[in-house]
């Protein structure tokens, strides 16, 4: 029997570059600092944020964007299959 798990990957550096949302713009909207924006951007996985404060990150997006922002947005969801698992853990080890 196959096992199957889910990966998801944080979409904050794609969605910044695809309506050319600068660090310092967005840090400024949320009134934090650029570093703070700047690990958020690198993150590959969802960080852990309060609801709060995504829904501030989405609305900051959404003003700097004239785009409607989502929190569905900011992620990708796939389903890796079991074979897909282990390859992805021998990569880790071997990183």
């Amino acid at each position: 029997m196959a096992v199957a798990s889910v990966r998801i990957r944080w979409k904050l550096r794609e969605i910044m570059a695809r309506y050319n949302i600068t660090g310092v713009d967005l840090a400024k909207k949320l009134g934090i600092r650029t570093e703070a924006v700047s690990n958020l951007r690198q993150s590959e996985t969802i960080p852990r944020i309060g609801g709060e404060r995504i829904q501030d990150l989405c609305e900051a997006l959404s003003l700097l964007s004239g785009t409607r922002i989502r929190f569905v947005d900011l992620f990708e969801e796939s389903i890796l299959s079991e074979s897909n698992c282990l390859n992805e853990e021998e990569n880790l080890k071997s990183a």
